[in-house]
């Protein structure tokens, strides 16, 4: 599943639904057994990056909460707190 959704987001970067799934706490790269899933996060979504809008509220929660997760907090909560602002009713950020 870890290694379809991956293949899928580079063909289709935008794609949400797919990329969702491996990112979150629960997502398939935490639970694929690698010692790196937190830099592996962080390394998918700077690698999509480019194809998110700087007010993409989405994305930016996912990009901070990863990088958050994996020792960079200031520049998670710099992500994060703008995911807020622009949607403050994202329950996931």
């Amino acid at each position: 599943a870890l290694q379809g959704a991956l293949e899928h987001a580079e063909r289709w970067p935008r794609d949400i639904l797919i990329l969702g799934l491996p990112l979150g706490a629960f997502g398939l790269l935490a639970f694929s057994g690698r010692a790196d899933h937190d830099q592996a996060r962080v390394d998918l979504c700077e690698r999509h990056a480019r194809h998110f809008a700087a007010d993409d509220w989405w994305f930016l929660t996912y990009r901070g909460w990863s990088h958050g997760e994996n020792g960079d907090v200031a520049r998670g909560r710099v992500l994060t707190e703008r995911a807020l602002e622009l949607r403050r009713h994202n329950v996931n950020a």
